[in-house]
């Protein structure tokens, strides 16, 4: 009887994804299909990050299969609590890396092998000043993910053997923002990956920073109010603001919606960025990721990128030091843009629009692809 069942109901995914909305509920006669692929998605997170987290609260639902004959193709969305297994913030591996640049530059024989290496007595100082900012922001910041179970929604595709329904693992993927990537993007580093890339990438960075500082204009910020922009962002990831127009008809939302986040924590619309129900600009509703003149898109408007009419409402950042309340940039292949709404510095969870997602992972790690940018606010509060 349940070889008939589960005959019948690929005949009818079959049927179904020859109409124009290709959706298949599993049935609840296939009970143990939908266990299958749970305890596989269960057994692929748990192991992927079992060097950094306890996985609890696991719930999967199958929402689209496609009968392919001999398999199956199944995409499924897992929610489930994640919480680090470290006791403190100094055993993260980022902060472990932010020792290692202090060590070295608190020791003269440390900094002859590093980027500190021709830094003036003055400049060491400044880089000193730059170190010690990071630890405190986040020794503050990274508290409230100790002990704390993080809600984490996910989406993931594979494909099964449609008799013995076990799964190909090399077909399994995992859905960020616009399209599937390979399942090794969700899996973290290692620490010692994470800790050598780390201490490599911020002396890199505060060296820059403080060998060669930019200019800046003096200008007055207004204060963004980082976890307002939070709230906003979970208020309206499924249920958008009747108050802005739906740009999915006009190539997609995703960059009109982190600018409502932003703007709903306190920065200011003007000329070149803003949006009405009839009316917006280019900086409001586009990435970036193209190049285009007078700072046309989101992350070129609000980095002040290049010196042109932009502002300096946010810098460029390490992705450990992206909190909650900037924003990710897919630099390649795909323009899109998503709000950070957590990050305890192993991985990041983001909301975003095409798709809707809250509290998406994101665990590809700064240090092995470049093909993100990351963002974080000048000028914030903690409201």
């Amino acid at each position: 009887m349940k070889t008939k069942l589960l005959a019948m109901f690929f005949i009818v995914a079959l049927i179904m994804s020859s109409i124009a909305v290709i959706v298949v509920d599993i049935s609840k006669a296939d009970n143990h299909t939908r266990q299958v692929v749970s305890d596989y998605l269960y057994d692929f997170v748990v192991d992927s990050y079992s060097e950094y987290y306890t996985i609890d609260d696991w719930n999967a639902t199958i929402f689209h299969t496609v009968n392919n004959g001999a398999t199956v193709t199944a995409e499924a969305d897992v929610e489930f609590t994640k919480t680090l297994k470290v006791q403190s913030v100094s055993e993260l591996p980022y902060m472990k890396a932010v020792a290692n640049v202090q060590n070295s530059l608190s020791n003269s024989e440390s900094q002859a092998n590093t980027v500190f290496a021709n830094l003036s007595p003055n400049q060491l100082v400044q880089a000193s000043a730059l170190v010690n900012n990071e630890i405190a922001f986040q020794q503050s910041e990274l508290q409230q993910y100790i002990g704390v179970k993080q809600n984490c929604t996910d989406r993931f595709r594979m494909s099964f053997d449609a008799a013995s329904l076990v799964v190909d693992d090399t077909s399994l993927e995992v859905y960020y923002g616009v399209d599937y990537f390979p399942k090794e993007d969700f899996i973290p580093d290692t620490e010692a990956v994470m800790i050598r890339s780390a201490t490599d990438k911020l002396s890199a960075s505060i060296a820059e920073k403080t060998a060669e500082p930019i200019a800046k204009a003096a200008v007055t910020l207004p204060v963004y109010h980082r976890l307002t922009a939070r709230t906003y962002a979970y208020t309206y990831w499924q249920n958008y603001n009747p108050a802005f127009p739906n740009q999915n008809p006009n190539g997609g939302d995703c960059a009109n919606y982190v600018s409502q986040c932003i703007n709903a924590g306190g920065i200011p619309m003007d000329n070149l960025w803003k949006s009405t129900l009839s009316t917006w600009t280019v900086s409001w509703v586009n990435t970036g990721k193209n190049t285009q003149p007078n700072n046309a898109g989101l992350w070129r408007y609000m980095t002040n990128y290049l010196g042109t009419s932009g502002k300096q409402y946010f810098d460029e950042v390490l992705r450990s030091q992206a909190a909650a309340g900037g924003f990710i940039l897919w630099k390649t292949g795909y323009s899109h843009v998503a709000f950070i709404v957590a990050n305890d510095t192993v991985t990041m969870l983001y909301n975003a629009h095409n798709t809707n997602r809250e509290n998406a992972s994101f665990s590809t790690p700064e240090f092995a692809n470049y093909d993100y940018r990351f963002f974080f606010s000048t000028n914030y509060v903690d409201d």
